[in-house]
């Protein structure tokens, strides 16, 4: 039995980035390349990121470990568990951030590993 295959077109994922990046940038706008949809493969991340991606951006860890190599910036797409501020700090060079016990915590985790964290706050009204 064959089983469902996806091929992935590494040149088109870099020529519809550059297109992107390009429209965008005419607005002033940057672009983050969200990892997700492909689990931080990190060919085609790279492929984003040739395209000329200003960041990457995902809600996994995870993935955002596999494209830690990438020198671009890289955005936590949810808010972080304090038990993971360890990788947080690691992985992720931005996060979203609506509780204040979070980010004073990612701030001392970040002193203490000598890097910066960047935080978009944001207010919950759920």
């Amino acid at each position: 039995m064959k089983m469902p295959a996806l091929t992935i077109d590494i040149n088109k994922v870099e020529h519809n980035t550059r297109t992107m990046v390009e429209m965008c940038s005419k607005q002033g706008i940057n672009v983050a390349a969200v990892t997700k949809c492909y689990c931080g493969i990190s060919e085609i991340a790279e492929a984003s990121v040739r395209g000329g991606a200003y960041m990457l951006a995902d809600s996994r860890l995870e993935n955002l470990a596999r494209l830690k190599h990438l020198k671009v910036p890289k955005l936590l797409l949810r808010l972080p568990m304090l038990s993971e501020l360890d990788d947080v700090i690691e992985y992720a060079d931005i996060s979203f951030n609506s509780e204040y016990k979070t980010m004073k915590a990612l701030s001392l985790k970040a002193l203490e590993k000598n890097k910066r964290h960047k935080v978009i706050f944001m207010v919950d009204l759920g």
